[in-house]
């Protein structure tokens, strides 16, 4: 492996027989005082012995990510081209995110992984405070001077089985709740 440095960009080159080593390269490099950026040219060539085909990787990704207790699998979709993994989909929380990246970076015959995960965007309550408000203004039978408006619970309140009628009127006041 080579390492070149120039006005703190760091430039990593060279052949390495798994993803794990040009990840702990990489994590090195990133530690040292005076680094500004790194330019990674490492290649991860794995051993013939290592080698997997896309189908048995995508399957080997698959049964990771199953068995890691803190990775949502049914929001995850796993690609698999030439070694090469994405990770697309949809959660809840950060953490799952990074989870299913360390879930299998690990794993032989990977690569590389590429994490396109997004978190899904939550709520803030200032924002739904202002919604209600302003549905409120648009319904002429309403004295919206007279009510204040607080929110805790939103999710709770929302998907409460036991008020008849609340979903539809919430759904018509505030335009953009999920479906049921």
């Amino acid at each position: 492996m080579g390492v070149s440095v120039k006005n703190g960009i760091v430039t990593l080159s060279g052949l390495v027989n798994s993803y794990p080593k040009k990840l702990a390269a990489e994590k090195a490099a990133k530690k040292v005082s005076g680094v500004k950026a790194i330019a990674e040219d490492i290649i991860v060539h794995v051993y013939p012995e290592n080698q997997k085909t896309d189908t048995e990787l995508a399957e080997a990704v698959a049964n990771a990510l199953e068995w890691h207790s803190a990775v949502a699998t049914e929001k995850i979709k796993i690609k698999v081209e030439d070694g090469f993994v994405t990770l697309s989909g949809e959660v809840d929380w950060s953490y799952e995110r990074t989870m299913a990246v360390h879930a299998i970076e690990n794993l032989a015959g990977v690569r590389m992984v590429v994490n396109t995960i997004t978190i899904k965007a939550r709520p803030i309550t200032e924002d739904i405070i202002k919604k209600i408000g302003s549905a409120f203004q648009r319904h002429a039978s309403i004295d919206s001077e007279k009510v204040k408006v607080s929110v805790s619970g939103i999710k709770s309140l929302y998907q409460e089985q036991s008020a008849p009628g609340v979903k539809e009127k919430m759904r018509k006041m505030l335009p953009g709740l999920p479906p049921e």
